[in-house]
């Protein structure tokens, strides 16, 4: 495994995203060109950055939140493994294995007549792997994705 990109934002440094953003692009398209794998990857990077922004932080509370994008290759095949950790609780009602979590995001919007709650179903469509892992201190997000 080969670590790529680690770093860490307190929550109530928000002027970072951007940068951030860039930054983990930047290292995304120099292992991978292809723009269908880029795109899912900066979409997975951005829903579960959120996620850890909004929920384990809500308005008032800061924390650290901690993204570490590593290259694990297995059997000549190669992926990208993200983790978002943040010291909030597990989320209740939600599996930890996400490749199980689908939520049909035309009812959905339907019946709560809002947009926002669908990021965890979005990345468990676009990553390979998708799960969560309970610490001492908080919660690690791990995404996996396939892109060679």
């Amino acid at each position: 495994m080969q670590k790529v990109l680690s770093l860490e934002m307190s929550s109530d440094l928000l002027s970072h995203l951007s940068e951030a953003r860039r930054f983990f692009k930047e290292v995304i398209l120099s292992f991978s060109k292809s723009e269908r794998i880029t795109e899912d990857m900066m979409t997975i990077f951005d829903e579960a950055l959120s996620n850890a922004l909004r929920h384990a932080y809500p308005t008032g509370k800061t924390g650290l939140v901690k993204i570490t994008l590593y290259i694990d290759e297995k059997n000549e095949k190669k992926y990208f493994v993200l983790t978002v950790f943040d010291m909030g609780k597990m989320p209740e009602g939600i599996p930890e294995n996400l490749k199980d979590y689908k939520v049909d995001i035309y009812q959905y919007l339907m019946r709560t007549n809002k947009i926002g709650g669908m990021g965890l179903s979005i990345i468990s469509r676009l990553a390979d792997k998708a799960f969560w892992r309970k610490t001492e201190r908080g919660k690690y997000f791990v995404a996996i994705k396939r892109f060679k």
